[in-house]
């Protein structure tokens, strides 16, 4: 009788090639429990350039809590507890009460999501409202009524309806576009979304966006496992879409004086977005956000000018051991 052995060795063989093969994947979802809390250490940095030697700077760091809570419509996501670690106590001292406080909170919203993990709204949107309006209305004040164009953009501005799709659009680089999905590692998903905008309504967008499973990690430096994901997001506006819609938006800035003889030539942008987070659950850890954006106007005055911004989020969240 024939032996087996070789083809039990074949087989077992051609088993672990086959384990070893198979691409890494990841199903993401969506579970923030109620009574989970974190201490968010957030930093932003804002480099400018006008094309000159020197760009300029602005850097600020922000401490808060987050507490999960239950909601009817899902989960009540509170941001509270707001301070400035490089704020001087003098300086705090001689701005008006609860003045620091409303600074930063317009800046993190608390917000209600459904148990999926889908944005649902602000969790106070009248009065996060009033809050950006105390904010601006120094500004408002201020404006002759031959600017009526410039006051109406502001009093946009203000409207619950694009105030809440700044605070759905930090929330979906955080969890939104993650939930649900399932990712191969080092494959990318991309595809085309087009983005209402709210200040402008019928008016939207397409954004190009891919979305890519990195690599597997330790949640956090010390930790010794690799418990956590790295996933990784980049969303480009269509220029052409984007150069349209500045150039309407300006025509109507400008309606109460002469129109404006420069000419938009160039814009560039791009959001890139990172996330370190607990597969199961989308528990984060780290969130980066990169924003640039560069253009190139030319008018028959000034001749042609440059510019670019670049905006820098680090946000890390740290949670009590059990």
């Amino acid at each position: 009788m024939r032996s087996v052995f070789p083809v039990l060795a074949m087989a077992a063989l051609h088993g672990t090639v086959a384990a070893q093969s198979r691409p890494d994947s990841v199903a993401l979802s969506f579970g923030w429990p109620v009574g989970l809390e974190a201490a968010i250490t957030h930093h932003r940095l804002q480099v400018t350039s006008d094309g000159g030697a020197r760009p300029e700077s602005s850097a600020v760091v922000v401490t808060y809590g987050m507490r999960v809570q239950a909601d009817p419509r899902g989960r009540l996501i509170e941001y509270r507890d707001f301070r400035f670690p490089g704020l001087a106590d003098s300086l705090g001292a001689q701005l008006p009460a609860g003045w620091v406080e409303q600074i930063a909170s317009a800046g993190a919203p608390s917000v209600i999501v459904d148990d999926a993990g889908a944005f649902v709204s602000l969790a106070d949107p009248e009065r996060f409202a009033a809050t950006i309006r105390g904010m601006l209305q120094p500004t408002l004040d201020s404006l002759p009524p031959a600017r009526a164009g410039l006051r109406d953009f502001v009093e946009r501005l203000l409207d619950p309806a694009v105030i809440g799709a700044q605070a759905a659009g930090d929330w979906y680089a955080l969890v939104g576009w993650w939930a649900g999905a399932r990712l191969e590692r080092g494959r990318a998903v991309t595809e085309t979304v087009d983005q209402a905008m709210p200040m402008l309504p019928g008016r939207t967008v397409p954004y190009h966006t891919r979305r890519t499973f990195v690599s597997r990690q330790p949640c956090t430096e010390s930790a010794g496992d690799s418990s956590c994901v790295a996933l990784e997001l980049i969303s480009t506006p269509d220029s052409a879409a984007v150069r349209a819609l500045i150039a309407d938006v300006m025509k109507d800035l400008i309606r109460d004086g002469p129109p404006s003889t420069a000419v938009l030539r160039r814009l560039e942008s791009e959001f890139r977005i990172r996330v370190i987070a607990e597969p199961r659950g989308l528990i984060p850890h780290e969130l980066d956000i990169v924003q640039s954006v560069a253009l190139e106007a030319e008018s028959p005055t000034e001749g042609v000018s440059r510019q670019s911004m670049d905006r820098y989020r680090v946000l890390r969240y740290s949670y009590a051991q059990p």
